[in-house]
Formats: structure tokens, C-alpha cells, sequence
């Protein structure tokens, strides 16, 4: 898809006044959108219809050598933000002068309630937060909507399965490294992997090696094995 002229007014304005770590954040971006945009092109928005995006996203992975999950998240992205309002996101900057990057809006498309969406978007960049500090307050914002001891509920798409993986097994981690002791040595009362007989402690180790390249693998599909 060829850029419209503000997208290129928009760009050449930006590789001339930006610093260059904002202008690859903002190259990166856009670079984003526009396969969305692409894509968005190549078939009907239909699932059961979809054939020419499904073949159009497989190409363009094979071509490009990364998941096809991280083009299905760009078609999203272009599909949620016309022109003019991708232009609005990317005027809106960090305090390192850098836009959201792509990861940032994969995880605030999860966000059905587009008001909710918009909240945690200013907060984001007002107070410039990791893709993992966003990850984190969408849990919660989950989290608090859904009552103690219900059902899992209905995932929504494949990113929202990822997202649910990533935070299942990063609490998992999370809890397992309570049992490691500090660094100035055990406390006393702590229980630490030693406290545990051997059979158990040899099979949580296993385990969490597995639950580890798991969360690392939904990461990755994430885009979360980017600097971003």
C-alpha cells in the first residue's frame, strides 16, 4: 500500500526534526500500520471469508521470516485506527519523545471498552510504561472485572489466549522464585528449594524450565522479544 501524502508530509517532517532513536520508534510504527493496512486490502473482513488475508499473511510472514500472528496483529491495528487517527497516535509521545510502539498497541487492543482503551493509553505514555507495566494494569483491570472463583472466561482471540498464557506462567515464575533463597542467605522460618524433598524439588525445577519456555514462546508471538 502506497502512503498517502499526509503520511508522507507526516514522515518527511519527522526525519527531519526527530532524534534518530525517535524517528526508527516512529519508522517502526509506521512500518506496522501500513502492513495492516496492506492486508486489510488483500481480502474481506470475515473470517469464514478470509482466505485471501489468511494466504496474504502467510506469505507475508514467510517472506519476512516472523510469525504470522505478529501481521494478523497489524491487520488489527490498521482495521481499529483510520488514517487520521493513526496520525493522532503518533503525535502523541513519552518523555524519551517516542511514540507507542506496536507491542504497546497490541496489548490495548485487547481492551474491548474503547473508553477503558483510551484510560490506559494516556496513562501509558503520560507516565511511559513498558510493555510488560501495561500487560501488567490490563491483568488487573481483568482481573477486578471478574468475580473471585469464576470460571476462566472466553477467550476472545489469539492474542488474548498469549496474553492469558504469558500472565499464568509468569505468576507461576513469580511464586517460585519466593523459594530462592536471598541473597544474604535464608531467613530464619523461610522454606527455600532445599526444604523440599527431593522428588518434589527435582520436578518443580523440571517443570518451571518448561512453564519458563512457554511464557517465553507467547512472549515472543507477543512481539515481546523486541527492544521496545
Amino acid at each position: 500500500m502506497a502512503k498517502s501524502k499526509r503520511q508522507q508530509s507526516s514522515t518527511a517532517k519527522e526525519s527531519a526534526t526527530e532524534p534518530r532513536a525517535v524517528r526508527q520508534a516512529l519508522q517502526k510504527l509506521r512500518a506496522f500500520y501500513q502492513d495492516g493496512c496492506s492486508l486489510l486490502e488483500s481480502g474481506p473482513d470475515k473470517p469464514e471469508q478470509g482466505t485471501d488475508s489468511k494466504d496474504a499473511i502467510k506469505e507475508m510472514a514467510r517472506k519476512r521470516g516472523k510469525p504470522q500472528n505478529r501481521f494478523w496483529q497489524a491487520r488489527k491495528f490498521a482495521k481499529n485506527y483510520n488514517e487520521e487517527q493513526f496520525e493522532e497516535l503518533c503525535s502523541l509521545r513519552r518523555p524519551d519523545g517516542k511514540p507507542l510502539s506496536p507491542s504497546h498497541f497490541v496489548y490495548l487492543l485487547l481492551v474491548n471498552d474503547k473508553r477503558r482503551r483510551k484510560s490506559l493509553q494516556r496513562r501509558t505514555i503520560k507516565e511511559s510504561w513498558s510493555t510488560s507495566r501495561l500487560y501488567d494494569e490490563i491483568r488487573q483491570v481483568q482481573a477486578s472485572s471478574t468475580p473471585a472463583g469464576a470460571p476462566f472466561r472466553r477467550l476472545e482471540s489469539t492474542d488474548d489466549a498469549l496474553v492469558q498464557i504469558a500472565n499464568m506462567t509468569g505468576r507461576w515464575l513469580r511464586w517460585v522464585k519466593v523459594l530462592e533463597p536471598g541473597e544474604e542467605g535464608e531467613a530464619e522460618g523461610e522454606i527455600t528449594f532445599d526444604d523440599l524433598p527431593e522428588s518434589v524439588r527435582k520436578e518443580l525445577k523440571s517443570a518451571s524450565r518448561s512453564i519458563r519456555k512457554l511464557r517465553d514462546a507467547a512472549l515472543r508471538e507477543l512481539g515481546q522479544d523486541a527492544d521496545d
